[in-house]
């Protein structure tokens, strides 16, 4: 008798699946684990960018995170860009997030002449009204993981746009 991994229900040896939950069986008599997707695979393949913290100072890294942490807060990006030339590591941050400032604007951009033209159109409007909620949330989620990484002392890439440096 074959036992099922998922719901535990007995199964006659000459069973491919399940009598009960429908769960196929794999060529040992057991259910196969990995019968969906492995969805936290593909997070942790997301967020494991580049980490570039050990080429950085410690010392630097202590002393100049505050102006790290203002390159994620939208126009205040200019602030560590232009008062922090010295420092490596607010130099790695204001680099990304002055990426990010950028898409955010060609987003707003676009946002604002795509819902001008088909805004008020029946199905359109809010199709394309989900669409940039979604990427909203995106570009908030890389400012939030940008937060993040400063405040843990990491000079992490941003997943997606990461590797595109405006500033060296």
């Amino acid at each position: 008798m074959r036992t099922c991994r998922y719901c535990g229900k007995r199964s006659s040896d000459d069973s491919k699946f399940c009598i009960d939950c429908g769960a196929p069986f794999d060529g040992s008599g057991e259910n196969n684990k990995k019968t969906g997707t492995d969805f936290e695979g593909q997070a942790k393949a997301i967020f494991d960018t580049p980490d570039h913290t050990s080429k950085m100072d410690p010392n630097d890294i202590y002393t100049n995170k505050a102006m790290a942490l203002l390159s994620y807060i939208g126009i205040l990006v200019l602030i560590p860009l232009f008062a922090a030339k010295d420092s490596a590591y607010t130099r790695f941050h204001a680099s990304q997030g002055l990426t990010l400032f950028i898409i955010e604007i060609a987003y707003t951009i676009l946002n604002r002449v795509v819902m001008s033209i088909f805004g008020g159109v029946f199905i359109i409007g809010p199709l394309f009204s989900m669409i940039f909620l979604a990427l909203g949330l995106a570009l908030l989620g890389l400012s939030v993981f940008g937060i993040i990484c400063v405040a843990q002392n990491k000079a992490k890439e941003l997943p997606f746009i990461g590797s595109f440096h405006i500033v060296k």
